[in-house]
């Protein structure tokens, strides 16, 4: 039996920065572990004392079955973090969710796919007092089908045909992603390990990251009632994630405010953070040595 399955996917749309490092680190500690692709059917996850989710990024193309997929794994085995998690972190609507427990959140419209005429971008801006808007779908990574216009650039033609096809939502262009950036909060075991910054991301763009940054109180402060909201959403234990990642920008009187919460598969960017690495690797280490039978969850 190993000690550890990693989750990724058959086909990686883009590099995964951690992977390397992250093997090392596992080789290391003297965790035995294998790097195992989801959406391979042939995969026995029940030999796997813990299952980490790491690069499983093409879930975009079909969450129902990756949703499954989780549920299934943590039936045989223990699943980081767990499926529950993961089917309300995977598709964005947890933003409203949030927001109603007080976080406060980028501003954000939700749009059902369906046969119904879809809004005019227009409306949209003009109800919203909105001038520079970003368009995505809810169920996305990366800048898959993430594009940002403005009043004069609006594409009402790609916006109603992506949501002929899927959820998507609209949010403005916060400024501040210019200056401050979007900050990347890391935690592992419920630490606040390091921040980055991260430039805005559109289309296939690569993403530039800077940092590690120093983190002020406010944002500490957030993103600790980001992840206390969220434990009280899922219905689950506060110390239930294994990792997490806040991203945060700031609103035009300089308060942070959350853009995401990445609970499922995000780069923790351990190259700017080896503290996160090394804690990572001591909670696996601490879970995979106990050499009884993984009690389904």
């Amino acid at each position: 039996m190993l000690d550890l399955g990693v989750a990724t996917c058959k086909a990686l749309p883009e590099p995964d920065p951690d992977a390397e490092l992250l093997a090392q680190a596992l080789t290391e500690h003297g965790i035995r572990y294998q790097m195992l692709a989801w959406d391979d059917p042939w995969v026995d996850w029940s030999q796997c004392k813990l299952v980490l989710v790491r690069s499983t990024w093409n879930y975009i193309l079909n969450r129902p079955a990756f949703v499954d997929w989780a549920h299934r794994v943590e039936s045989v085995t223990t699943l980081l973090n767990s499926a529950a998690t993961i089917e309300w972190n995977t598709h964005k609507s947890y933003l409203a969710k949030l927001k109603q427990l007080g976080v406060a959140t980028v501003p954000t419209e939700f749009f059902e796919c369906g046969p119904n005429e879809p809004p005019h971008l227009e409306s949209v801006l003009e109800q919203r007092n909105w001038n520079d808007i970003v368009i995505k779908p809810t169920v996305s990574a990366g800048s898959y089908l993430t594009y940002r216009m403005n009043r004069a650039t609006l594409d009402q033609e790609l916006f109603s045909q992506l949501l002929s096809e899927r959820d998507m939502m609209i949010q403005p262009f916060v400024e501040s992603i210019d200056t401050y950036g979007e900050r990347s909060l890391v935690h592992i075991g419920g630490t606040l390990t390091h921040a980055i910054r991260k430039s805005p991301r559109f289309g296939n763009d690569s993403e530039a990251i800077d940092g590690p940054f120093p983190i002020s109180d406010a944002e500490r402060a957030l993103a600790a009632s980001v992840l206390a909201a969220a434990t009280k959403s899922i219905g689950v234990h506060a110390n239930e994630f294994t990792y997490a990642r806040v991203d945060l920008a700031t609103d035009s009187h300089g308060n942070p405010m959350l853009m995401e919460l990445e609970l499922t598969e995000p780069s923790l960017f351990f190259a700017q953070g080896p503290i996160a690495l090394e804690n990572l690797c001591k909670l696996l280490t601490a879970a995979s040595i106990d050499d009884s039978k993984p009690q389904p969850r």
